[in-house]
């Protein structure tokens, strides 16, 4: 009856995303240093493509502009679903997603006077590379490369300014660096998450689990591993054996 119950438990919702946006295009005076004035603007950056899955799902979505819109400046389609694709999420998981990604996408959904994104949490992987690790960079390319679990794809000279023009033949090329970002993104999330100090208790977010289910994954296939002392109390702590995470449960002992 137990067993039954804890597979039966709701999974959450992680999402494992990215965004590809257009130059701003500027007129400038110098190639050393320019000050450029937002009067100086043509050209404001928009909403290329995005690419999204949800951890532990095989499918990679991805929405683009169609050549129409490209010339348009118009990305109120692309937003929209890939808004929706974060509102649905429980968790939210980007590189470098603090500062862009979710920002990007929050400044077109006010753009469009869509309806606004609820707050989320969030994993960055790129803080959580500065913050954990003193790895060699911290682009998800060399760490990719440094863990072993792949790469980002390699992308032509002028990719971005020919997919700007209203090239399909080179948006379906973004598309498929896109996608790629994301497959690699989540592997890298995967690696980096027991190592993880502070990531959000998944427990929380889905109401289940107990004081020895692990906060990192949800597995309950975990054992005691030690003990945390604190400065008057200690506490008990457990290694998860489904992703390795080593947490504590907030009763001292």
């Amino acid at each position: 009856m137990t067993k039954r119950k804890l597979n039966n438990k709701r999974k959450p919702r992680i999402l494992i995303y990215d965004l590809e946006t257009a130059h701003i295009e500027a007129k400038v005076f110098s190639l050393f240093k320019p000050m450029i004035h937002t009067t100086d603007i043509i050209n404001d950056w928009f909403i290329l493509c995005g690419a999204y899955k949800f951890l532990g799902e095989k499918k990679v979505h991805a929405v683009s502009c169609t050549k129409e819109e490209i010339l348009a400046k118009n990305d109120k389609r692309i937003v929209k679903q890939i808004a929706a694709a974060v509102e649905s999420a429980d968790l939210i998981v980007a590189h470098n997603g603090d500062a862009f990604d979710i920002k990007k996408l929050k400044a077109r959904v006010i753009k469009h006077d869509l309806k606004p994104i609820s707050y989320k949490k969030s994993i960055d992987t790129l803080k959580v590379a500065r913050k954990e690790f003193k790895f060699t960079s911290n682009r998800l390319d060399a760490i990719g490369n440094f863990l072993g679990v792949g790469r980002k794809m390699p992308t032509i000279s002028g990719l971005w300014n020919q997919c700007e023009a209203g090239s399909m033949k080179h948006m379906k090329m973004m598309v498929a660096y896109n996608k790629q970002d994301v497959r690699l993104l989540e592997d890298v999330y995967l690696k980096l998450r027991p190592h993880m100090s502070n990531h959000p208790n998944i427990n929380l977010i889905t109401g289940e689990g107990h004081d020895q289910t692990c906060v990192a994954c949800g597995s309950n296939d975990t054992h005691k591993y030690g003990i945390r002392y604190a400065k008057s109390k200690k506490y008990q702590k457990f290694l998860c054996k489904s992703c390795s995470h080593i947490f504590t449960n907030n009763k001292a002992i």
